[in-house]
């Protein structure tokens, strides 16, 4: 129980949370954004913001989404788009199976959520999976 009791999820939009999320998408319809996460403490339920993204998706040899450090070609990359800030719409290649915004006629020909699974947790990676193959884009924002 106790440790259930410190994982509980708090999901809150900061003001001005919605437009950053939906601007890639209304670039390219296969892009598909995360937000990066703020931190609630768990005890006292203090609001503590990110200033940065520190980590973005990946993926071990067991198929498992991990939390990985950007890479130094991304940071590269992202510099050279828009100098500031450098942790915005990082790419990353995972993503979380819940917490993302994407246009809703790509999510479909994807094929949405499987129903058939049976678990929580596979989802992630699954989705990931189908924007890759169907030359979508994941990225934080």
């Amino acid at each position: 129980k106790q440790w259930y009791q410190r994982r509980v999820a708090i999901t809150a939009g900061t003001p001005g949370w919605l437009e950053p999320l939906l601007e890639p998408i209304a670039k390219d319809r296969t892009a598909v954004t995360m937000p990066s996460l703020d931190v609630i403490n768990w005890e006292t339920l203090e609001y503590s913001g990110a200033d940065t993204i520190w980590v973005i998706g990946g993926v071990n040899w067991l198929m498992n989404m991990l939390w990985a450090p950007i890479p130094k070609r991304e940071k590269e990359r992202r510099q050279k788009e828009d100098p500031y800030p450098i942790t915005a719409n990082l790419r990353t290649a995972s993503m979380a199976g819940g917490l993302f915004a994407m246009n809703r006629e790509y999510f479909k020909e994807l094929g949405e959520y499987d129903e058939g699974m049976g678990v929580w947790g596979g989802e992630n990676m699954e989705l990931s999976f189908r924007v890759w193959m169907c030359g979508g884009s994941m990225h934080f924002v």
